[in-house]
């Protein structure tokens, strides 16, 4: 990309945000997923003018199951399906912190990561204590993905061993991960956490209270995909001969996504955190956000920042600077209007 080029991006993504003691080029967020694992992409989505980007997730040790992932976009109901996917490995994910840290300019570098070995808390505070090694501006623990376990659960089978969106089910479990992750790092803390269980509101005060900075909604659902009734067998993928529960995202999801966002900031006011804590407690909303306007109506929910992944699948990176331009665009005529 030219420096002239990469001065307009600057300039139309340019909305300063300061939270936790980072200077965002602007609250927008690629979301942990496909679209950053590489050192191409992140250099792309600095080159855009992202504020901030969430590496792919990594796990402590390989989960069970770390496939090549399924996909499937459906045009008709804007629904992005997916089952199975391969992770990165922590070494992996640590080379790409340390790449981004010295090789991008704009954009802000939070790890996504997952403990699932039989050293318990202690594993979650050395990823954690790894990652800020690596020169990460913050960590971001996953308590939401992936959602083998859970997928079980849902289906009454036995699980022994719980990650992603099994782990809400326990608040004072998630609560004791995040207080031993803040004891241990300094640097800015980010929970991403899961609604499957109702507890949404509970649960991001418990964070919040044990020290986390973000609490971050999560941008996938599970569900069950478009079924072809003409073959009602055969799901859509070849992963197995029959309906599959998978993770379901993308434009679909915004309703429940602003429900879930409003769900944590309720709590955070009815609780009085800010005022107890002393301190700011930052939501960033996920789920469904393409546009703009759906940027604001996720702000009016509550959020501070604006997670995105699907449609970074759909649209590349650069797409931002567009929004933003003509977000910035109808601030300026309220503003002007008086009524901004």
């Amino acid at each position: 990309m030219s420096t002239e080029v990469q001065q307009d991006q600057f300039a139309a993504t340019h909305l300063p945000f300061e939270a936790a003691g980072l200077k965002f080029h602007n609250p927008c967020v690629v979301g942990s997923g496909p679209t950053v694992k590489t050192v191409g992409m992140i250099r792309q989505i600095d080159e855009a003018g992202w504020g901030a980007a969430c590496l792919k997730l990594s796990f402590d040790p390989e989960p069970y199951i770390s496939r090549e992932p399924r996909y499937k976009w459906w045009k008709k109901e804007k629904l992005h399906s997916f089952t199975a996917e391969k992770r990165i490995t922590v070494d992996e994910a640590l080379r790409l912190a340390d790449f981004a840290r010295k090789n991008t300019k704009t954009t802000k570098w939070f790890s996504n990561i997952t403990y699932c070995g039989d050293k318990g808390i202690d594993g979650w505070v050395n990823m954690a204590k790894r990652f800020e090694g690596a020169g990460i501006h913050g960590n971001e623990l996953n308590m939401c993905c992936p959602n083998m376990s859970f997928n079980k659960q849902a289906t009454d089978h036995y699980v022994n061993q719980r990650t992603g969106a099994s782990m809400c089910e326990c608040t004072d479990t998630v609560a004791d991960i995040v207080r031993e992750v803040r004891k241990g790092t300094k640097v800015p803390l980010c929970v991403k956490i899961s609604p499957e269980w109702g507890n949404l509101g509970a649960l991001s005060v418990a964070c919040f209270e044990a020290g986390a900075d973000f609490v971050a909604s999560v941008g996938n659902r599970l569900g069950v995909p478009p079924i072809d009734i003409e073959n009602p067998e055969q799901g859509p993928y070849d992963l197995q001969k029959e309906p599959s529960i998978s993770c379901l995202s993308g434009p679909w999801l915004k309703p429940l996504a602003l429900k879930d966002t409003y769900a944590i900031s309720s709590a955070v006011a009815a609780n009085k955190l800010e005022e107890k804590l002393k301190r700011r407690c930052y939501i960033v909303g996920y789920g469904g956000m393409a546009t703009w306007q759906d940027y604001v109506q996720m702000n009016l929910m509550g959020a501070d920042m604006i997670g995105v992944c699907t449609e970074t699948m759909l649209r590349g990176y650069a797409y931002l600077a567009q929004e933003l331009t003509r977000m910035k665009k109808w601030m300026a005529e309220k503003e002007e209007k008086g009524n901004g």
